[in-house]
């Protein structure tokens, strides 16, 4: 019996051993993440409390996207720095793994077939945490313990993939609550080939051009487990180590600078009221100036001639204006859309614009023919505002679709947008342009990045050094998804010689490291209490779980707003300590018999939230 018993004690703990040697455990100074002999993540360990936030659901490092189906691992081999999962038909991903100290850095460095992995997922990454989901910067944390992923480039977004394109939901899915905790996420789609794929919504058969930089070998990601306070000064750390854009405000890094939740003034001003509104921006105490639509056209950006005479002289006279007085200025306009009247658009149409519903025309065309019979009306019967197809270097627009066959583009107008009207041959491409309702198209991403250089010139010649990325969901235009996103924001911050102050109107996980605020809340729709204040205070909650400055969104500020409004404003941005965009154009100045008080009243304001004078009840 003592036998026996020593016999299946030796044996128990030759099990327990085996066990052990099977996990392959990865470690920073303050967090353990082991693998099991399948590969499948056992441990998400906080190791000064000996806590395993692993979620009890099966869960791996990495899946695969092909042929439509996504794949977990059903082999895993672990040697040295090197993790190799291994999926159906023989596929495979070889995973680089480093310490970093105080996070581990993976990275794709090779693949075993190119042609048949459309996507590399990392993740998701299960835990138990379920207080507090930082959606967008991929972070989830209770009161003593974060837990995070990072994408590491562009190509890499942080997010759930569920869609072709990439396409991530407007507030992001890096970290997502789930009813077990949370999980963390991040994806890489291959764009190395051409595609043909719906994209933002309802956006069919769209060409997508390839990139030979946007391959899935080269994704990367950090990860890590630490004290929930020191969360946010690694993802500093990671930014400086891993060549991550680390963005510094007056020498201080902008996510943990209170110089980036400041209130702003956006004014429709130009050359002959600009000292007016420097004088308002500065009596308010407030940092820049930001011109609400300075544009004729969005595309090569060219300034309105009766705002601004002197074109980008005198835009660059007025920055300089501002300079002297230590306030910035910002220009709007929206991120890729493209007005008609562009170079770009008229009158021979770039071949970037962007298109979708491609088929081909199924008879002869003469120049003045208004009836175009096609051979596929897949994505021709939704009507949108433009309503432009485009045929060689030709714009037409239409009116709708025959019920019957033969299928015909009807009541088309030839040579649209000053383009010019030609001959067509039986069997020529014809295909939609993607249109907006605010009478816009937009680019591919060989032509977004003509644009965002553009744009970049333009910061570069007047001086110009605040911007929002309204509109930013209009790069899903290229079929890039949120990578589009992120790399449009990236590529034109690094061309642009100085440092731009960054707003948006959408959160993408990549981006959160370049952007300084996010100011959602729109002013038109009544008055300072009325419009979108549920959506602006609801916002506040979003930012404070992704570590961004609390910030309330545009006011309008017009001849008829009483000082009592403005006080009501003033007071819930003292609350939340937040900033917000005053809408202020010169005329309501001149003829709002309260300025005087109003310009008072935010002094006031201001100081008594810069001395942080409130307490939490307050």
């Amino acid at each position: 019996m003592i036998r026996s018993f020593a016999t299946l004690f030796i044996l128990t703990c030759m099990g327990l051993c085996n066990a052990l040697q099977a996990q392959h455990s990865l470690e920073t100074s303050t967090f353990r993440l082991s693998l099991d002999e399948n590969g499948a993540i056992a441990e998400l360990t906080d190791i000064q409390n000996n806590v395993n936030y692993a979620a009890a659901e099966p869960a791996y490092l990495v899946g695969i996207k092909t042929g439509g189906s996504i794949l977990d691992p059903v082999g895993f081999k672990a040697g040295g720095e090197q993790l190799s999962y291994l999926f159906p038909e023989g596929l495979r991903v070889d995973l680089k793994v480093q310490n970093k100290g105080n996070y581990l850095r993976l990275e794709i460095v090779e693949i075993s077939s190119q042609q048949n992995i459309d996507a590399i997922l990392w993740g998701p990454i299960k835990t138990n945490i379920g207080e507090t989901i930082g959606e967008f910067v991929g972070v989830v944390r209770n009161q003593s313990y974060a837990i995070g992923i990072q994408a590491l480039n562009v190509k890499t977004t942080g997010g759930a993939l569920v869609n072709d394109e990439g396409k991530v939901p407007p507030r992001g899915s890096a970290a997502l609550v789930q009813e077990y905790g949370s999980s963390l996420q991040a994806f890489c789609i291959d764009r190395t080939r051409p595609q043909s794929i719906e994209v933002w919504n309802g956006f069919g058969n769209t060409a997508v051009v390839a990139n030979p930089d946007f391959g899935i070998p080269g994704s990367a990601i950090a990860i890590f487990g630490i004290e929930e306070k020191d969360a946010l000064q690694l993802i500093g750390q990671i930014e400086e180590k891993e060549g991550l854009p680390h963005i510094l405000i007056e020498g201080e890094w902008v996510k943990s600078s209170p110089l980036a939740g400041r209130p702003y003034i956006i004014s429709n001003f130009g050359e002959s009221t600009v000292d007016m509104m420097l004088d308002f921006t500065e009596k308010v105490g407030f940092y820049s100036l930001y011109q609400s639509h300075p544009f004729s056209t969005w595309g090569h950006f060219d300034l309105i001639p009766s705002l601004f005479p002197n074109g980008r002289e005198g835009m660059k006279a007025c920055v300089e204006k501002a300079r002297e007085r230590n306030i910035r200025m910002g220009v709007h306009t929206l991120t890729n859309f493209i007005t008609t009247n562009d170079p770009f658009v008229s009158p021979l149409p770039h071949p970037g614009l962007a298109t979708y519903a491609g088929t081909m025309i199924m008879a002869d065309l003469g120049v003045s023919d208004t009836e175009i019979p096609i051979q596929d009306t897949t994505y021709y019967h939704k009507l949108t505002t433009l309503q432009t197809v485009r045929i060689g270097d030709e714009l037409i627009r239409f009116s709708g679709i025959s019920g019957e066959p033969p299928f015909k583009l009807l009541n088309c107008t030839r040579g649209a947008f000053g383009t010019r009207a030609a001959p067509h041959a039986k069997g020529d491409a014809i295909a939609r342009l993607i249109d907006h309702p605010y009478k816009t198209f937009y680019p591919n991403m060989d032509l977004q990045n003509e644009m965002i250089d553009k744009l970049a010139d333009f910061f570069n010649e007047t001086g110009v050094s605040h911007m929002d990325f309204d509109g930013h969901e209009g790069a899903y235009s290229t079929g890039y998804g949120d990578a589009s996103k992120d790399y449009f924001a990236l590529r034109f911050l690094e061309g642009v010689d100085h440092m731009v102050v960054n707003g948006t109107s959408q959160s993408s996980h990549f981006y959160w490291h370049l952007n300084t605020y996010m100011n959602w809340g729109e002013p038109w729709y009544g008055g300072m209490r009325e419009s979108q204040n549920e959506i602006r205070f609801n916002n506040q909650a979003t930012l404070e779980r992704n570590y961004q400055p609390n910030m309330l969104g545009w006011f309008w500020y017009q001849a008829g707003t009483s000082l009592e409004e403005m006080e009501w404003m003033l007071a819930r941005a003292a609350g939340w300590n937040a900033g917000y965009a005053l809408v202020v154009n010169p005329i309501a100045i001149e003829k709002n018999p309260y300025t005087g008080e109003v310009i008072k009243a935010i002094r006031t304001w201001e100081e008594a939230k810069h001395r942080k004078i409130f307490n939490e009840s307050q």
